[in-house]
């Protein structure tokens, strides 16, 4: 899978709707499954996101977020 031409390095399925991806541009990003719009691209790591760690969030319940 491709998303802008980077390489994905870890999926997350999140309440059937919702797809977390680790990305090689050194982001997260969040898609809306049903339209595939990115709802979100989540920029901070230092180096590409590779690993992947179990939390709660809020309002999506469990899902793995992906670290580098």
């Amino acid at each position: 899978m491709q998303i802008s031409g980077q390489g994905l390095n870890s999926l997350c399925l999140i309440k059937e709707n919702y797809l977390f991806v680790a990305c090689e541009d050194k982001t997260l990003k969040l898609i809306e499954i049903n339209g595939g719009k990115i709802l979100t691209s989540m920029k901070g790591h230092n180096k590409e996101v590779v690993t992947i760690k179990k939390i709660f969030h809020p309002n999506y319940g469990e899902c793995l977020i992906s670290q580098g």
